[in-house]
């Protein structure tokens, strides 16, 4: 057997001693039944959940009555060319990118899910597939093509202490590395460097970091890096980046007020300033890629419930500033291209995902953003997918961006 086979057999059967660990973990009340199996393949040992409805009339009921929670009437009263030359100013630099070429600036991104929709389906048959026809809506692509309007939701959004932060894995890197690199504006950004502990800190192996970003010259946008959903690690990353020492406020308004002086802007005066990069107004937060690979979803639903009492009860935000970004779906090759991932199925990624949409969304009441189908769900096109099979092309990046902005302007998504 060869160390590959050596590792993948080591890294799944951790599933099954994992599981058997954390099943005697206390749990939230499921509305469907989750059946434990365990397959033998050849080489690993993978435990396998599958998912039975315990009262599918109910779960129809419930996806009959759903409606999206905003807007209540269309906000695309303007043609798009207009409002993409008044989202643009000519004055900003733009990068190059592949998402504004072709005209895409002048169309909609169309027959998506709607912001705080249902779960995304488990299997393909899916009572929602084979009994339901769902609502799709279409966004505006607010950070591919409108960085002014994004400047205003923004300032409507951020109200209170201009913070907005995210969270995720290396996906969630790559989907804000091409925001910044090929959607920002150029000159309405800069990197900061407010500490090495805050860069380098708690992130789970050195070759990643943490970032924080001063955009428009006046908010603060902080990515945090995490791997598995569980783990003190994680927790600590997540609660560090949650504040800023004394030090750390005070570079960041000396940036702050050099910013504004270069934009002939006045300071902010020091009465309104106490508020000011507190605490995020808006967190955005992924996670699962790792977990399918390192933990059953015995523990995935354990972490989640931690989730729910770090965030709600620990750090005190309030359910309508926590955005959830499910799991992406990946290749159907990749099992087959790369064995070091053969446990990362769409199968066990949609099991993650109900877990998460039943925790923090059901119960915890937290927005959501399904990039799961939209990104194809169970059979993503090849194009989807970049040459890894498992992380989001440049254009399903884009796209990714413009559903979790338009979701938090709100006003961007429209229902069909």
């Amino acid at each position: 057997m060869t160390k590959t086979r050596v590792a993948v057999f080591i890294a799944c059967t951790a599933f099954v001693i994992l599981g058997g660990l954390y099943l005697t973990q206390p749990n939230p009340t499921m509305w469907f039944n989750q059946v434990i199996t365990v397959e033998q393949n050849p080489g690993y040992t993978e435990t396998h959940a599958t998912w039975t409805f315990d009262d599918p009339a109910a779960l129809l009921l419930e996806l009959e009555t759903w409606r999206p929670k905003w807007p209540v009437g269309p906000p695309h009263t303007k043609s798009l060319s207009d409002r993409a030359a008044n989202g643009r100013p000519a004055t900003w630099s733009y990068p190059e990118s592949v998402c504004t070429s072709h005209g895409s600036c002048d169309t909609l991104l169309e027959h998506l899910p709607c912001p705080n929709g249902p779960a995304p389906a488990t299997g393909l048959h899916d009572p929602r597939f084979t009994q339901l026809a769902l609502s799709t809506c279409s966004y505006r692509r607010i950070a591919s093509c409108f960085p002014k309007d994004l400047q205003e939701c923004f300032s409507r959004r951020l109200n209170r202490s201009r913070w907005l932060i995210v969270l995720g894995d290396s996906v969630t890197r790559n989907t804000f590395h091409e925001f910044f690199t090929h959607q920002m504006p150029q000159d309405q950004q800069k990197r900061l460097l407010l500490s090495a502990e805050r860069v380098g800190g708690f992130v789970p192996f050195k070759r990643y970091y943490n970032q924080d970003f001063l955009v428009f010259g006046k908010f603060l946008v902080t990515i945090r890096f995490i791997g598995t959903s569980g783990g003190q690690q994680t927790i600590d990353n997540i609660v560090a980046g949650m504040s800023l020492s004394d030090s750390e406020r005070q570079n960041l308004f000396f940036e702050l007020d050099a910013e504004s002086q270069a934009r002939n802007e006045s300071l902010i005066p020091e009465a309104k300033r106490d508020s000011l990069f507190r605490k995020p107004d808006v967190v955005v937060i992924n996670a699962g890629l790792w977990d399918t690979r390192v933990m059953p979803p015995s523990y995935f639903n354990y972490s989640m419930t931690w989730w729910q009492e770090v965030f709600q009860e620990m750090l005190g935000f309030e359910p309508q500033q926590l955005y959830w970004r499910n799991i992406n779906p990946v290749s159907t090759m990749l099992p087959h291209v790369d064995r070091t991932r053969q446990c990362m199925t769409n199968e066990r990624i949609a099991e993650l995902n109900w877990i998460a949409h039943n925790l923090l969304i059901r119960q915890g009441g937290w927005h959501s953003i399904d990039a799961f189908t939209a990104i194809g769900g169970f059979v993503p096109p090849a194009e989807a997918l970049s040459q890894d099979y498992y992380h989001p092309s440049t254009l399903e990046l884009c796209k990714v961006n413009d559903m979790v902005f338009g979701t938090i302007c709100d006003v961007e998504a429209s229902p069909q």
